[in-house]
């Protein structure tokens, strides 16, 4: 005669393994679920930090480059003449004063390096 109390006691304990380790893979889905949320509302906030930040520096520089190409407007028109006329009076106070010849060699300073107009100072490239 067989009655339930004879049915093995490792039956039970499987039946009880089971349902924990079904807990147990319920749980991990939803530590999973919760931390791809997570990383998901995550890279979405550096995403919309990062555009914001984007959109500051494009404004930033538009402000800038005008400021800018009217320092190298003044610079070509200004001082690049002031600083051509001093480096041409340098060289004629070299030719007097054969001394000096070593020193604008050193700064690579020479009277054939010299043209009449100044250099230019262009804007940054791509503008």
């Amino acid at each position: 005669m067989s009655t339930s109390n004879d049915v093995p006691s490792s039956s039970h304990g499987e039946g009880h393994s089971l349902s924990a380790l079904n807990a147990e893979v319920q749980s991990t889905r939803m530590l999973l679920n919760g931390l791809i949320t997570t990383v998901l509302v995550a890279t979405i906030g550096i995403n919309i930090l990062l555009f914001k930040q984007m959109r500051i520096l494009r404004s930033a520089n538009a402000e800038a480059v005008p400021q800018f190409e009217a320092a190298a407007k003044n610079f070509n028109e200004g001082e690049a003449v002031q600083i051509k006329g001093l480096i041409n009076q340098l060289i004629v106070f070299s030719k007097t004063n054969p001394d000096f010849v070593q020193i604008l060699t050193k700064y690579g300073i020479s009277s054939a390096a010299v043209s009449k107009e100044a250099p230019a100072v262009s804007p940054a490239p791509g503008r």
